[in-house]
């Protein structure tokens, strides 16, 4: 099921006829839709920042995890770059074909990077500046 926005898709969610077992609501433009399957997931590593799952399926699908949708997080199904759409308003989901394919997730904060940069710019010219006072006192 597609919704187009976070709050058609949580409207979606609470209707009385979604089962979450069967179905999974994916927000924004989706024009795949998956057929059903029999298949297999075997998580190899689950951390905070980052998800290593092994996916062996039989048909076009969803890898859906009930972990919270974040504008940094990052997806790859056999090291190709894939978005990560928010699942049910809330979590997230990767689109993945049918067949055997490891999907790595990891969480990459644009403002974190950012920050360790501006600290170390910091401390770089507060070093600079210390070392140009010690030598002037000289």
């Amino acid at each position: 099921v597609s919704a187009r926005a976070n709050g058609e898709a949580i409207k979606l969610a609470r209707a009385a006829d979604f089962d979450p077992t069967k179905k999974v609501i994916i927000e924004g433009e989706v024009n795949r839709s998956a057929s059903s399957g029999t298949g297999s997931i075997r998580i190899t590593h689950y951390g905070t920042e980052s998800l290593n799952v092994m996916i062996d399926s039989t048909s076009d699908g969803w890898f859906y995890i009930n972990d919270v949708w974040y504008p940094g997080w990052k997806a790859w199904v056999n090291g190709e770059e894939t978005p990560v759409y928010r699942a049910n308003g809330t979590f997230r989901a990767v689109r993945v074909p049918s067949g055997q394919h490891t999907v790595f997730m990891k969480y990459e904060s644009t403002y974190l990077s950012l920050g360790i940069w501006i600290a170390m710019a910091t401390w770089a010219l507060i070093g600079i500046i210390f070392l140009f006072r010690k030598k002037r006192s000289q």
